[in-house]
């Protein structure tokens, strides 16, 4: 097929649709995916389905803003390319569940990186054909399905219960108020800013039940080496068989502030993983959530697992850093702590709160001139 020449009519319908951003320099490469996904049912959205006559910022926009899964392919051409950022950017705007697909190995610009922070991306270059198309069809699934925590106003699955919610919202918040009222660890303010996940804890001896624990920690670790915002502790430190069981004493063993717990229940064909990300300091429950799924799929969706339980880490780290880095002494912040006060002053979106916020990130960029995170902030 020339890289000209359209694989077909995009969709102009009421119907749930993907919107596909790419460069045309890199058409050749992302037409099979584009008819690939229409062939597995997916509805797809790309700029050449733009009316002839019509004003083309108008449905680009209404496009992208009535989109269910925004996929944004990476590249070089892409990340020169001022539409495909300029639609990149009205996505994260618009709050949009995004996929983020690197054609090849890509140098994104700071403002684009600090965007894109945290939300799921596949590296095609790493995958071979089939693979990758598997990765690309479970993820959008995934963020159809409302399991991205950045989009604002997101469609629930349709099994979600929301009375069973509330309940464990409600009971979660119960243990971790008895938790706090009745411990008596004394909160340890200097762990560093750090990631590590633990091996899940098993109900049973059965060793499938082992190796899918230690399957879904494995990938975590994967994905989450992936972020540049914070370090992840590595595997043979974390995974170490004298750790300390206490949260607490493990995260001065690893100097991690933060860590990611599991447990993993099986009764017959069903099984049930619920995961924690614990603040080592005080050994507070700053996120968790419950996955259910049937053993007969469990191995086939533990990507999509693995993926879900990443995406909803990052934007919980976020909020407890940027609540942490609020109510802590301003004479007393590191360039860490900074940036994260300043993203939360630009997150209430006033015209003073933009005024503090570059403040603060100016103070991160002082406090560590070669970090540029804040540096990037400051352009927002």
């Amino acid at each position: 097929m020339s890289s000209s020449t359209r694989p077909f009519e995009a969709y102009r319908g009421d119907d749930d649709y993907i919107f596909v951003s790419y460069a045309h320099a890199d058409s050749e490469s992302v037409y099979p995916d584009l008819i690939f996904l229409k062939d597995a049912g997916f509805n797809v959205w790309y700029d050449e389905g733009i009316s002839p006559g019509s004003r083309w910022t108008t449905e680009l926009a209404n496009a992208i803003e009535n989109c269910s899964v925004f996929v944004a392919y990476l590249s070089p051409n892409a990340v020169s390319s001022e539409n495909c950022t300029n639609e990149i950017e009205f996505a994260v705007a618009r709050h949009q569940p995004i996929l983020v697909v690197h054609l090849h190995d890509t140098t994104v610009p700071p403002g684009l990186e600090l965007s894109l922070g945290g939300r799921q991306a596949i590296l095609k270059t790493d995958l071979d054909s089939s693979n990758f198309r598997k990765r690309l069809e479970e993820g959008i699934h995934t963020l159809a399905s409302g399991a991205d925590p950045f989009k604002g106003k997101g469609k629930r699955a349709k099994n979600f219960n929301r009375r069973w919610f509330v309940f464990a919202v409600i009971a979660t918040l119960a243990v971790v108020l008895i938790a706090m009222r009745f411990t008596n660890k004394a909160v340890n303010s200097d762990l560093r800013v750090a990631i590590a996940v633990r091996p899940f804890e098993t109900s049973t001896t059965d060793p499938n039940s082992r190796y899918f624990a230690d399957g879904i920690a494995d990938d975590l670790l994967l994905r989450l080496g992936h972020w540049r915002n914070l370090p992840v502790i590595a595997r043979g430190s974390s995974f170490a068989t004298d750790l300390p069981t206490d949260p607490v004493a493990a995260g001065m063993a690893l100097n991690a502030r933060y860590l990611v717990e599991g447990k993993l229940r099986s009764h017959g064909d069903q099984l049930k993983l619920t995961v924690f990300l614990v603040d080592a300091a005080d050994a507070r429950n700053v996120w968790s959530q419950e996955y259910e799924r049937a053993w007969s799929e469990a191995l086939r969706l533990q990507d999509e697992i693995a993926d879900a339980i990443v995406a909803e880490i990052n934007p919980a780290l976020l909020s407890a850093e940027t609540r942490r880095a609020v109510r802590a002494d301003p004479a007393n912040l590191d360039a860490w702590s900074s940036a994260m006060r300043g993203w939360w002053y630009l997150n209430t979106e006033t015209q003073d709160g933009l005024a503090e916020a570059q403040t603060w990130f100016g103070k991160a960029s002082e406090l560590d001139p070669l970090w540029s995170w804040p540096h990037s902030a400051q352009g927002l």
